[in-house]
């Protein structure tokens, strides 16, 4: 029996309950190995042209989907466990990616990038990548107490109202916001023959960034400077039923720079410059 990418179904499963994701088709998994090469070439053997190897270490994993968000009103789990931060860590958490008959389990998993994808007159969408320790055929029951899928429909963005210290920003054309956690896999090796795995990770810095797009009109042209250091950033993303998402950052820095295509547009590059407040209180 052939498995077929478009029958993907995702399930991550997190203190004990195991919650289904929407997918768009675009997902991928993969984790490498580190081979080590050993010479056979010597003056015993001059006819040996071809080195051996063995393989003792695996490299982090990375998975990579997209998925359609249809109210902040309860957070999604891949959000919450992107955008948590506690006792110096990000939560670890395992993904169970089901191929028509096949499992794979991918283990102690952490988020390293949420990409929020905001286009008047589409869907609201998010790029997830995530890390992991390892990947193996599973063969039995995903663990975990099912939790229902939201029952809000997806509806098209109707409204995308941006302020910058207050003032709006006209004529919006698209925004993109992005929320990434700097990690490290711990150094991991073995003296046996078997595969070493990457077990422990540390979290360094986090970064909330993102541009919001402007068509650019002579009503328009000489609304902010080039520049800012110290500014306040709202996002108000509404639907056809109502609000749909708010972004609100206390004080950003941003850069404005020119977009000559077809139709000339502008684009604020923005990212968060302070820890006054956290992502979760930015994100409802």
């Amino acid at each position: 029996m052939f498995n077929f990418k478009r029958n993907s179904s995702l399930f991550i499963v997190h203190a004990g309950n195991k919650y289904p994701v929407e997918l768009y088709p675009d997902i991928t998994f993969s984790q490498r190995f580190q081979e080590r090469s050993l010479k056979e070439k010597n003056l015993h053997r001059p006819n040996n042209l071809h080195d051996s190897a063995i393989i003792q270490t695996a490299e982090e994993g990375a998975l990579n989907f997209t998925t359609a968000l249809r109210h902040f009103s309860q957070l999604p789990i891949f959000l919450d466990l992107g955008v948590s931060f506690s006792g110096g860590t990000i939560d670890s958490f395992d993904v169970y990616v089901v191929l028509d008959n096949i499992t794979y389990k991918l283990e102690k998993c952490i988020i390293s990038r949420l990409t929020f994808n905001l286009t008047r007159n589409d869907i609201v969408t998010v790029s997830v990548q995530i890390s992991f320790s390892k990947k193996s055929l599973f063969e039995a029951s995903i663990p975990g107490i099912l939790q229902a899928l939201s029952t809000n429909a997806v509806t098209p963005i109707v409204g995308l109202d941006v302020q910058i210290n207050s003032t709006v920003l006209e004529n919006i054309a698209g925004i993109s916001v992005e929320v990434a956690n700097e990690y490290k896999w711990l150094e991991h090796s073995t003296m046996t023959s078997g595969i070493s795995y990457p077990t422990e990770y540390v979290i360094g810095s986090r970064t909330v960034s993102g541009a919001v797009i402007q068509y650019l009109l002579d009503t328009n042209e000489a609304d902010f400077s080039d520049s800012g250091t110290d500014s306040t950033l709202d996002i108000a993303v509404t639907g056809y039923s109502g609000s749909l998402m708010d972004l609100a950052l206390p004080s950003i820095v941003y850069t404005r720079r020119l977009n000559v295509d077809e139709l000339i547009s502008r684009a604020y590059d923005f990212r968060l410059n302070t820890n006054s407040g956290n992502a979760v209180s930015i994100i409802t």
